[in-house]
């Protein structure tokens, strides 16, 4: 499968920005239809192509919308392909979908807009939530059952096992002190990683210290509180996320202990910390 993954054509051009125009247009509808979420309208995001001189190194260039419900739509920029990279297939391209547009990244700045430009979200901004909302997302989508594909279902597993490996490699080298070279023959071991990839992945460990363990925590705090809310079942799901997505990207413990009070954080902490 993995070999028959690789050798997927890959969309070109104005091809793969047609296909992810609509397949963020096919997420959002069966998100609408799944009860799990209020979704903002989806003209509340424009896709573009990036240019060619833009070289998105770590992350894809995004702009939210403008604080205070103007209606100005977020921009998502839809990277160019990394020489030598993996190719841009449907797979790839439909995940990228989940978890940068509809329900990942975008959703989490357009649900939060009307409060963004207050200061508490703006001093305490958490780019780790932003990672976490992603891949828990992610995690939601396959768990509803979307694109049960078998192609979809690895390169899903790829990424998984990559993240897992970045968030290792965030405590090697911050913590114990592995040397860039030896972060890099592993994540050039992952399976289907290029070399090109591997590199950019070594650039964002370093650019970017921590920010993908504390990612991976983030996501599995989201993971165990909607569990604690879930036993407790008097929130539906739709509340459930649009009261997370009402607080933006403020850091997971604060939101927790804020929002769902001392009882639930100390249970979340419990299941996380305690094992």
């Amino acid at each position: 499968w993995l070999e028959k993954l690789s050798r997927r054509d890959p969309l070109q051009h104005d091809a793969k920005l047609q296909y992810v125009r609509r397949r963020q247009l096919e997420i959002h509808g069966l998100l609408t239809q799944s009860g799990q979420f209020v979704m903002p309208d989806s003209a509340s995001l424009e896709l573009r192509q990036a240019p060619e001189e833009c070289q998105l190194e770590c992350a894809p260039v995004y702009r939210a919308p403008l604080p205070g419900g103007s209606g100005a739509p977020g921009v998502l920029y839809l990277e160019q392909a990394l020489s030598g990279g993996s190719a841009d297939t449907p797979e790839r391209l439909t995940a990228w979908c989940v978890h940068n547009a509809w329900p990942g990244r975008h959703m989490q700045a357009a649900a939060a807009s009307c409060l963004a430009g207050t200061l508490v979200r703006r001093v305490n901004h958490s780019s780790s939530q932003q990672v976490g909302w992603s891949l828990y997302a992610e995690q939601l989508m396959h768990e509803l059952g979307f694109f049960p594909e078998p192609e979809y279902a690895l390169y899903r597993l790829l990424e998984r096992l990559r993240r897992s490996l970045l968030a290792v490699l965030d405590i090697e080298m911050h913590v114990h002190g592995m040397a860039a070279a030896g972060a890099l023959l592993q994540l050039q071991a992952l399976p289907g990683q290029s070399a090109e990839e591997a590199a950019r992945d070594l650039l964002s460990l370093t650019r970017h210290p921590t920010q993908h363990l504390a990612g991976v925590l983030a996501w599995k705090q989201l993971e165990t509180l909607r569990q604690w809310q879930s036993d407790r079942g008097d929130l539906p799901p739709a509340d459930f996320h649009a009261l997370l997505l009402a607080q933006g990207s403020i850091a997971m413990p604060l939101v927790i202990r804020r929002v769902f009070g001392a009882q639930a954080w100390a249970w979340v902490e419990a299941q996380l910390y305690n094992q």
